[in-house]
């Protein structure tokens, strides 16, 4: 099974989203190492262009031991989607991330989950925000942040939702 280290660099391939990711794991269920794969072998995946196929074969590693090692130490988790712990609710939404970060607890139901986009409005920021503090505020119910893209519109809602007692999630494309 592929390591969380080389599904996260994966998954910052431009164009490699969760659900090429998916078809390419249920191609090849046993790979552990992504670049033992040939442009030929991923070209057999469907949506998989010879273009994205080399894009792949030039993957940073770096970026996935570096994702874990950050993760680890502050204290937060990585799950995949075939972890027992990657929340079932999040699993039938349409393109669900392949893997979340996740710092604190996973939040059972009632629970409210966002997601971000690359480029916030000054509207969005500011709701966002004072939706995830309100609702982590709600001692009955607790907060999912889950954003878009990491160096997005998380620096705006993770700190309020977190300081409320929140849960701070990041999806990996």
């Amino acid at each position: 099974m592929i390591s969380k280290s080389h599904l996260i660099s994966l998954s910052a391939v431009p164009g490699m989203g969760p659900r090429r990711i998916r078809a390419l794991l249920r191609k090849y269920p046993e790979l552990d190492d992504i670049t033992t794969l040939s442009k030929a072998d991923m070209m057999q995946v469907k949506g998989i262009s010879g273009e994205l196929a080399a894009n792949v074969k030039r993957i940073n590693l770096d970026i996935g031991k570096r994702a874990v090692t950050t993760t680890e130490s502050m204290g937060a988790r990585y799950f995949t989607y075939l972890d027992s712990e990657y929340p079932e609710l999040l699993k039938i939404i349409y393109d669900a991330p392949v893997g979340i970060f996740v710092l604190g607890k996973i939040p059972q139901l009632p629970c409210i989950g966002i997601v971000g986009t690359r480029h916030p409005s000054a509207y969005g920021k500011k709701s966002g925000a004072v939706i995830t503090a309100l609702n982590a505020l709600d001692q009955n119910r607790e907060v999912f942040s889950l954003p878009g893209q990491t160096d997005s519109s998380n620096i705006y809602w993770d700190k309020p939702a977190y300081s409320a007692g929140g849960t701070i999630g990041y999806k990996c494309r």
